[in-house]
């Protein structure tokens, strides 16, 4: 028998708007007024059967307006920035992977003989030099 995955229900953007919007004690019209909005945008943002998010304009002053973060009001969680430290260390390591095949290529070109190199090196020298002037023209 197998077993089924849990997975934990997300509740969906409209339904929270929805939710945040009454447990301020707000209606529809002033929570448009306060945006400066129409109220049809308000409803159609909390509309289920077709949800519209809220145009990136008013999506803070959303969140702001239901006294929640953007993230809280996107993602129903709060998530975290990543720090400046993992943002670097991820760009290396996404850089590395990017260069780890010409890596790769260059020590089997070294492993045929230098002449073999030098030449490889030239035709790509060569070739870029093609490109840069036909990009040129």
């Amino acid at each position: 028998m197998r077993r089924r995955r849990q997975t934990t229900q997300m509740e969906p953007i409209h339904a929270r708007i929805r939710r945040l919007r009454e447990a301020r004690g707000l209606t529809q019209q002033q929570l448009a007024l306060y945006l400066d909005v129409a109220v049809a945008s308000v409803a159609r943002w909390e509309n289920e059967r077709k949800p519209v998010l809220p145009m990136r304009a008013y999506r803070a002053p959303l969140a702001s307006a239901l006294g929640v973060s953007l993230s809280m009001l996107l993602h129903g969680e709060e998530r975290k920035a990543p720090s400046a430290g993992a943002v670097i260390q991820a760009g290396e390591e996404r850089r590395a992977l990017q260069l780890q095949p010409l890596r790769d290529a260059v020590r089997r070109m070294r492993a045929l003989g230098d002449e073999v190199l030098e030449d490889f090196v030239q035709r790509v020298v060569d070739l870029a030099r093609e490109q840069a002037r036909r990009h040129r023209s």
